[in-house]
């Protein structure tokens, strides 16, 4: 037996305003977004379905939003839009985009090296630290 979904709802919402909401929606993100829409819009050449991570493809935008800077909970992207991020991109939850200390630390490591997969003396001072 099949039967006709096309009136159902989801959450008491019928699928039409559904659609509706989320084309008025993505019209309103690409004519926010035109640089990043020039960048990214058709996907990126050389990533799986054309984005770099491939959960982004749960996404509802059109495309990704193209990030210029964060800091603390803020996100700009490359047209100039302020974001709240909610998720602080996982491991910025800890302390923020970009904290100054943290900030510091990595570009003093980074001229010394980044991935040299040994200890350096840093460990002598840390592991007392963690006990």
């Amino acid at each position: 037996m099949h039967s006709d979904t096309s009136n159902t709802s989801i959450g008491g919402i019928g699928r039409d305003r559904i659609a509706d909401l989320r084309e008025t929606e993505g019209a309103a993100f690409r004519k926010a977004r035109p640089k990043s829409q020039a960048k990214i819009g058709n996907g990126l050449p050389g990533f799986f379905s054309g984005v770099p991570m491939h959960w982004m493809n749960d996404w509802p935008t059109p495309f990704p939003i193209l990030v210029d800077n964060a800091r603390g909970a803020t996100i700009m992207d490359i047209d100039g839009n302020k974001l709240d991020d909610f998720c602080l991109g996982d491991t910025g939850s800890m302390f923020g985009h970009s904290p100054p200390p943290v900030a510091r630390a990595i570009r003093r490591q980074a001229g010394r090296g980044l991935t040299y997969m040994l200890p350096s003396e840093d460990a002598l001072a840390i592991g007392p630290l963690l006990q």
